[in-house]
């Protein structure tokens, strides 16, 4: 198991029980991270954002996502699943384009499946114009709301972070 892998479990031991009572309120979840961040160095700390249906909880060297919004939105505009499905597809075929898509994972804790990331540098010089032709091509035709915003870097390589899809 990856270090960001070994990072995520045990933060969401830890943070659990807020987990456990989440009703899909974002203002709960933004409170909840709050409370954790009391006491806590800035480096120890989590961020919370969100999009349209999904939730992150970004630390030092992962991101947690969860979908939060109904399954019609989920539907429209794509969920966790859906984006794990898309990065295991890819796996699976040995798809040319997988290093595009930054890996992500299913873990269990408690009673609930969470989708993992390693955390991705974000930095505003990173765009879409960092792919080459093909690999925008496919990106066009595999993932939804693609923006600068939803790419990073890792490991010194642009890396779409949030791929919401429909297949």
């Amino acid at each position: 198991m990856t270090d960001y892998k070994q990072e995520a479990r045990k933060f969401l031991k830890e943070f659990s029980p807020a987990l456990e009572n989440y009703n899909g309120s974002l203002t709960y979840m933004w409170q909840k991270a709050k409370e954790y961040n009391k006491g806590r160095t800035k480096i120890n700390q989590i961020v919370c954002r969100n999009g349209a249906t999904r939730i992150a909880l970004i630390g030092k060297d992962f991101v947690v996502k969860m979908d939060y919004d109904a399954d019609d939105d989920i539907k429209m505009f794509g969920g966790c699943g859906k984006e794990y499905a898309l990065y295991r597809k890819c796996v699976r075929e040995n798809s040319p384009y997988l290093h595009c898509l930054l890996e992500i994972a299913k873990i269990k804790v408690g009673n609930h499946f969470y989708y993992i990331m390693p955390k991705a540098n974000y930095c505003g010089h990173t765009s879409f114009l960092n792919f080459n032709c093909e690999e925008r091509n496919w990106l066009y035709s595999h993932v939804n709301d693609l923006h600068n915003g939803n790419i990073g870097k890792y490991n010194g390589k642009p890396v779409v972070i949030d791929y919401a899809c429909q297949f």
